[in-house]
């Protein structure tokens, strides 16, 4: 029989705290304040011939509150038993729901004088979210989609780990985990990563199951599983990266400058936490950059550009150890919590790392990001507060943008700016200490204003953080950033506008011929320059062309200019994924012909919704009635991982 000390392990020195009694996410049933998860000990059994998980829970929860009924947040699982560590049957009701956020396990627990208590679920999912149209975490890939053998993996933000296992899906619960993880034949070689440490096989585990544990508190949305054919390659003593065999030496090499980016992380941030910092890519599926999962990150295979161009996102996953993982925001409503903070560390380890300039460029990439999302949605949409106004039963998902990633980093960036005015402070002093004091904890925006204004307040005084945290639209100021290189790229895209400008009735030939002798120059120059240069360079174009336009207003963007740059610059083939999807929109937009077949075939192998989403809306924009778009997507759908199908059927029922 296992033992408490092999299920549960002893929690951390600054124990979580619970919020108050009367606390609800609006994406949760459960009420943290009344009960409140310390430890799951999880069995599960992954079965490929028939697509499921079977599970065996094991909770301990603290009582907060006189209160017999604990629910848990349901999307899927069918439940097969609940009991109590003797194993007497115990009371429960399962409601599923057809609601984003799903159903709900409501079990009774008997009356006791002990703070705690513990009980067992059994249980059986598809990880998928049982037909839900708000989907679920798990991704079956078949053995033709996995290069030969079936691959399961997990991305339980933002409400998702309630596909995987019953739990109070909110990040306002922290809690540390054990896992024991066995594969059923005939795939049972097949090894199994997790978001937690390995660990030695305890004497009564299943025979050749995998045990895992993570020691320090994390919230649902960071509980992580994948498995299939994975082969591995160590980094450091302490990361390593794994991939499918055939990816495996690109990523590794790729990925190679990953402890000096974590050492240079604990400079500005402090001390990491979580021992292990291991990489893992995906097949083409996932719909996401890069997954903050702890002690192993999920990355995208489009990551692999084959010059370490991309390797911020990298950079950004591992600040978020700090940001949203070690403190988390209490709710989806204060999602920029965790994106917010870990673009400010994110670029200020690129400036450390590779200078102000690169800090600028993604500075100035990211506002143009925002602006492009705000002229879609319009300044007063719902979605473009930092303090989102999620009610309850919505999907989260649905609000999920770049506004918490850039209009955060900006709201910090500004302060930032503001701080050393009035004080001369290094703002990222004040950031290490907020990560120590919050660490392991929940919080909300007030709570890190509450810090602020202690520490800062002439300056909390001067900024209008209502404005910030709860005004609509544009960023109300914006601070300077280093715009060196920035300059450089945006001269030679006004050149190309003003050139645009001026093609009139010229045949393509006889245009190309003029782009040859007015960009000689700038030819070979372009082609020295750092990838994220010349992705400001497109952006900088798509920014200016066509309606809303701020320069050159006489710009005709149309296929002949769009063909007239492919020749000159050779987007098509680039293998820097950012880019490749930069001048796919423009091309688009352009109703460059020839680059649809690029544009099919970027959406046909990968599922990254930060590339596929925007694509198909174009598409259907583009071409009469939006067929060309539903017909692709009809066609790829089942490639795509359930979160992406479902917003990417939102969007093009939206346009409608």
């Amino acid at each position: 029989m296992e033992s408490d000390s092999q299920k549960f392990a002893p929690l951390p020195p600054d124990p979580v705290k619970p919020p108050l009694p009367y606390f609800k996410d609006p994406a949760s049933h459960c009420w943290p304040g009344i009960h409140f998860t310390e430890h799951i000990c999880l069995y599960l059994t992954i079965d490929f011939t028939n697509k499921r998980l079977n599970g065996r829970a094991i909770y301990k929860v603290r009582k907060l509150e006189k209160a017999e009924q604990l629910e848990l947040d349901i999307r899927g699982i069918h439940i097969k038993s609940v009991t109590d560590p003797k194993g007497n049957n115990l009371s429960y009701t399962a409601k599923e729901d057809e609601s984003p956020v799903g159903g709900i396990l409501s079990i009774h627990i008997p009356t006791s004088k002990s703070p705690t208590t513990e009980f067992i679920v059994s249980y059986e999912t598809d990880g998928c979210g049982g037909g839900s149209p708000a989907g679920g975490a798990c991704d079956w890939l078949s053995p033709p989609q996995a290069g030969g053998q079936p691959f399961i993996f997990t991305q339980a933000q933002a409400i998702h780990a309630r596909s995987i296992f019953p739990c109070q899906d909110t990040p306002a619960v922290k809690a540390p985990y054990t896992a024991i993880v066995s594969v059923l034949p005939p795939y049972q070689h097949l090894p199994v990563v997790m978001s937690a440490q390995r660990m030695p096989s305890a004497s009564d585990d299943p025979v050749g199951s995998t045990r895992f544990h993570c020691a320090v508190p994390i919230p649902s949305y960071l509980f992580a599983l994948a498995c299939g054919s994975l082969n591995s390659r160590s980094l450091s003593p302490r990361c390593m990266v794994w991939a499918q065999p055939d990816v495996i030496d690109a990523a590794s090499e790729e990925f190679a400058d990953v402890e000096n980016m974590l050492a240079t992380a604990e400079e500005l941030a402090g001390p990491y936490v979580w021992g292990r910092y291991d990489l893992l890519v995906l097949p083409a599926s996932f719909p996401y950059g890069g997954m903050e999962n702890p002690m192993l990150t999920f990355v995208t295979p489009t990551l692999i550009a084959g010059d370490r161009s991309l390797v911020n996102v990298i950079i950004h996953e591992i600040a978020h150890s700090w940001a949203g993982n070690l403190v988390s925001c209490r709710d989806s409503c204060h999602f920029w919590v965790n994106e917010g903070f870990t673009v400010k560390l994110e670029r200020r380890i690129l400036s450390k790392m590779y200078g102000s300039g690169l800090e600028g460029l993604a500075a100035i990439a990211g506002r143009q990001t925002l602006d492009e999302y705000l002229a879609a949605v319009g300044e007063h949409h719902k979605t473009t507060s930092l303090v989102t106004k999620l009610k309850d039963g919505e999907d989260p998902d649905d609000y999920f943008s770049c506004v918490s990633y850039e209009k955060g980093y900006n709201f910090l960036l500004w302060l930032e700016h503001c701080v050393k005015e009035d004080y001369g402070a290094d703002f990222h002093e004040f950031l290490r200490e907020y990560f120590q004091k919050f660490k392991y904890q929940s919080i909300s925006s007030q709570d890190f204003i509450n810090m602020f204004q202690k520490t800062f307040p002439k300056t909390a005084e001067e900024v209008d953080v209502d404005l910030w945290l709860h005004g609509t639209g544009k960023c109300p100021d914006l601070a300077p950033v280093d715009t060196s290189l920035v300059e450089e790229a945006s001269s030679f895209a006004k050149q190309w506008l003003s050139f645009f400008a001026g093609n009139g009735d010229e045949d393509e030939e006889s245009v190309y011929k003029r782009a040859e002798e007015s960009f000689k120059d700038w030819r070979s120059k372009f082609g020295e320059w750092e990838s994220k240069q010349k992705l400001c360079f497109v952006k900088e174009l798509q920014a200016n062309i066509g309606e809303g336009a701020s320069i050159n207003k006489g710009v005709v963007w149309n296929a002949k200019c769009a063909s007239v740059m492919q020749a000159m610059c050779d987007f098509n083939s680039t293998r820097n994924s950012e880019i490749r999807f930069a001048w796919c929109r423009i091309a688009l937009k352009a109703k460059y012909e020839k680059a649809l077949e690029t544009v099919k075939d970027f959406v046909s192998t990968q599922g990254r919704m930060k590339f596929i989403r925007p694509l198909f809306k174009d598409m259907y924009h583009i071409y009469p009635r939006g067929t060309y778009a539903k017909e692709l997507f009809d066609s790829l759908k089942d490639s795509y991982h359930s979160i992406a199908r479902k917003m990417i059927e939102k969007d093009l029922a939206l346009e409608q």
